[in-house]
C-alpha cells in the first residue's frame, strides 16, 4: 500500500535536526540575556562601576581653595642709568654686562668695549695709586660704529637698556 507520507517524513532527519538547533540556540540567547540584565538581589559584594567625570581643583583639594589667592609677583624695574657702573671693579662689570667684546690698553687704563643693539660703550678703568684692582672712573655712550657721544641723559639710559639685555639672560 502506498501512502502519502507526511511533510515532515519527506523532509527526512536532516530538516528535523536543523530546526531543533534554531529552537535550542533560541533558548541559549535568551538564558545569556537574561543573566545580563540586573537583579534586585545578588549574592556577595556590590559591582564596582567606574564613571569619569571632570574634578574641578575644589573637588580635588577643599583645603586649598579656603586659602587666600597667592599674591601677584612684582619684578623689579631694572635700573638702566649707566651711572651705576661707575666704581665697578672688573667682576662687578662682568657680572652686570657680560664679556666685555673688546679690551685695549691706553696708558694706564683698560677700556672695554660692549656693542649691542645699536649701543657702544667705552668703560675706562684705572687702577688706584696703590696698584689696586681696576675698577669702571669713567664711561661713554654712543650709538652706531663711529657715533657721536650721547649727553641726554634719556638717549644714554635707552642705549645702555640695549647692553643690559645679554643674550641668554631673561
Amino acid at each position: 500500500m502506498n501512502t502519502p507520507l507526511s511533510d515532515a517524513a519527506r523532509e527526512g532527519p536532516s530538516r528535523r535536526v536543523m530546526a531543533a538547533g534554531a529552537v535550542i540556540a533560541a533558548l541559549v540567547l535568551l538564558i545569556l540575556l537574561g543573566a545580563c540584565a540586573p537583579t534586585a538581589q545578588r549574592n556577595g559584594p556590590p559591582a564596582m562601576t567606574a564613571t569619569t567625570t571632570a574634578a574641578t581643583p575644589i573637588e580635588l583639594a577643599p583645603e586649598l581653595a579656603a586659602r587666600a589667592p597667592a599674591p601677584e609677583i612684582t619684578v623689579p624695574p631694572v635700573d638702566t642709568d649707566p651711572e651705576q657702573v661707575v666704581g665697578l671693579d672688573a667682576a662687578g662689570v662682568a657680572a652686570l654686562l657680560g664679556s666685555p667684546g673688546m679690551v685695549r690698553r691706553e696708558g694706564p687704563a683698560q677700556v672695554w668695549q660692549y656693542s649691542r643693539k645699536g649701543c657702544i660703550a667705552d668703560l675706562f678703568l684705572y687702577t688706584d695709586k696703590a696698584g689696586g684692582p681696576f675698577s669702571v672712573v669713567y664711561y661713554e655712550l654712543r650709538e652706531g660704529q663711529g657715533g657721536t657721544a650721547l649727553t641726554v641723559s634719556t638717549a644714554q639710559r635707552g642705549c645702555f637698556a640695549g647692553l643690559l639685555e645679554r643674550p641668554g639672560t631673561v
